[in-house]
């Protein structure tokens, strides 16, 4: 008992201070929710054979019962799984608003950026000739851009004010949920409030990325958060 509360004070200690906002930084603490889940699993599973070994002739009933209880906290976890393949990130259980609410608490770790290569796909269907493109992988979009025949596509990053006053009509932004920072949260909101996505592509059912295409009203709105 006392190693679980040192090993959740030693996490716990520097992550209020540094704080954080990626599942990832639970990875040092995980352990010790493993090890109590299991300390409860093993409770119960005693508890219930203790009381069907009281009704019981042999120790058949207490080894039935923890069969079962082990079946239980095996089977469940591969159902979620199952519920949400192939993408098991976008697991979200009934307490956390389940699959209505899926991506929306931790998106940097849970979409990342899973759909950028179908996005360019669309962007390269839809963009004018030599469109900029913004976004917050500008490197990654011009390698997915060029796979898709687009060479004349000029990426930009959706972080450089400089870079984002370049933007003209017809240009295009990629908002990606697993790319939402402070560097770009006011551009992004002004965005969403003043146009319309012209594609959203999903991982899975859930939306992951909106493309924008700029227009004269969206283009004069966003450039007010540039000044």
């Amino acid at each position: 008992r006392f190693f679980i509360l040192f090993w959740l004070f030693y996490w716990f200690l520097p992550f209020t201070v540094l704080g954080g906002k990626f599942t990832r930084y639970f990875t040092m603490a995980l352990p010790v929710v493993l090890i109590t889940s299991a300390i409860g699993i093993h409770f119960v599973a005693r508890l219930l054979a203790q009381r069907v070994g009281n009704y019981a002739k042999n120790d058949s009933g207490k080894a039935f019962v923890r069969a079962c209880v082990a079946s239980c906290v095996l089977a469940f976890p591969l159902i979620a799984a199952a519920s949400v393949a192939p993408y098991y990130r976008l697991y979200t259980n009934v307490l956390g608003g389940g699959r209505e609410r899926a991506g929306d608490y931790f998106p940097h770790d849970e979409f990342y950026d899973a759909r950028l290569r179908e996005t360019m796909v669309e962007i390269a269907r839809q963009a004018r000739p030599n469109a900029r493109v913004a976004s917050e992988t500008p490197g990654l979009a011009t390698h997915y851009g060029e796979i898709a025949g687009r060479n004349d596509l000029i990426s930009l990053s959706l972080s450089d004010k400089e870079a984002m006053r370049q933007l003209e009509t017809g240009d295009v932004v990629i908002v990606a949920r697993g790319r939402r920072y402070f560097s770009n949260e006011a551009y992004v909101a002004r965005l969403q409030e003043t146009s319309e996505p012209v594609a959203i592509v999903s991982l899975g059912e859930v939306p992951a990325v909106r493309i924008y295409v700029l227009d004269g009203n969206s283009l004069a709105a966003v450039s007010e958060t540039l000044k």
